[in-house]
């Protein structure tokens, strides 16, 4: 079932830099006052297709710089750096990516290879830089 805040498809790269995204494996760590939170949770398929060790129940937790795109979003919607939620979620052929903050919320598709390439390219924490392979 579709949401009726479902906006269509964005390019990802475009809102998330990769390098101004790094992993973190506790989503209680603090961020600098630039940064807001991402809640990412990958499929097995997907989490077996990169390059690096993932947790087994495929939840990661990143924080992102937020970059001039993704800022006309928040002023669209009124969102807040601080206060928005931010979830990328992998629904099997394309990933959505919802924002939601005080009963607000939008959601976009974006493309598997574009959150392959922030995932494989972003600063991650150590546990994540030993090869799946």
């Amino acid at each position: 079932m579709e949401s009726r805040n479902l906006k269509g498809t964005i390019e990802i790269t475009k809102l998330i830099s990769y390098n101004r995204l790094r992993t973190i494996d506790d989503p209680s760590c603090a961020g600098s006052s630039s940064e807001y939170l991402i809640y990412i949770d990958i499929k097995d398929a997907f989490r077996k297709s990169l390059s690096f060790k993932t947790p087994f129940h495929g939840h990661l937790f990143a924080y992102a710089v937020i970059t001039p795109s993704m800022k006309e979003i928040f002023d669209e919607y009124g969102f807040t750096l601080k206060g928005v939620r931010v979830d990328l979620s992998d629904w099997d052929k394309q990933f959505v990516i919802s924002l939601e903050e005080n009963a607000k919320e939008v959601q976009f598709y974006c493309s598997r290879d574009d959150v392959k390439f922030l995932l494989e390219h972003c600063l991650r924490i150590p546990e994540q830089r030993i090869s799946n392979k």
